[in-house]
């Protein structure tokens, strides 16, 4: 690959872990709203911890991780559902639950 290329790929990379990064964001600002606090586990917190190796060239990541304390999981829903968002287990499997963990996604968004 030349020179170029790369410099798109890498771009491209870029501006994909951009628009994850605004979706992250954006969700951590809800749930500050309602005073929920959360804990980011992927994306730019821990990506050149975890997964350069020393390489410059960025990682992409299409989705992110936030903890929040369970007795806030209610509230963090519903600061989901008002900017967008569907539990997507629920929506595949509405009688199957994950006590601890849920996927939740929007339509025509980053993540």
């Amino acid at each position: 690959m030349d020179e170029s290329s790369v410099g798109r790929q890498r771009a491209l990379l870029a501006a994909g872990n951009l628009a994850v990064d605004g979706v992250t964001a954006e969700v951590v600002g809800a749930l500050q709203a309602r005073g929920i606090r959360s804990i980011l586990l992927r994306g730019p917190a821990i990506g050149r911890w975890l997964y350069t190796n020393g390489e410059e060239s960025p990682r992409t990541y299409d989705d992110l991780d936030l903890l929040i304390p369970p007795g806030d999981a209610e509230g963090g829903e519903r600061a989901l559902e008002a900017l967008g968002f569907i539990n997507w287990f629920e929506a595949l499997a509405p009688d199957e639950k994950v006590a601890h963990a849920s996927e939740w996604r929007r339509e025509a968004s980053a993540v």
